[in-house]
């Protein structure tokens, strides 16, 4: 994903992601935990649970999950256009 001040790449097969903050500097590597296929989404149900039977925070706002979404559907424009999106 190419932002304003830089680049950020997921490389999930490889547990890491990769980050930029200048086109001709090489890339930084971040190593994260290798999960299982459904650990995330557990997870994720879990946070959910947790906020609506405890009381705790959810874990982003309303506005925070719709620009999420708005993201996401910006990325799959994208794969199917070939061209870049503006959000």
């Amino acid at each position: 994903m190419v932002c304003e001040h830089g680049t950020v790449r997921s490389e999930t097969y490889k547990n890491r992601w990769r980050w930029m903050t200048q086109p001709d500097e090489p890339w930084h590597d971040e190593s994260v935990p290798s999960l299982s296929r459904d650990a995330l989404f557990i997870r994720q149900a879990n946070a959910f649970l947790d906020a609506m039977e405890d009381h705790v925070p959810p874990l982003c706002t309303l506005e925070e999950g719709i620009q999420t979404l708005r993201v996401n559907l910006a990325a799959l424009v994208s794969l199917e256009q070939q061209t870049w999106q503006m959000l």
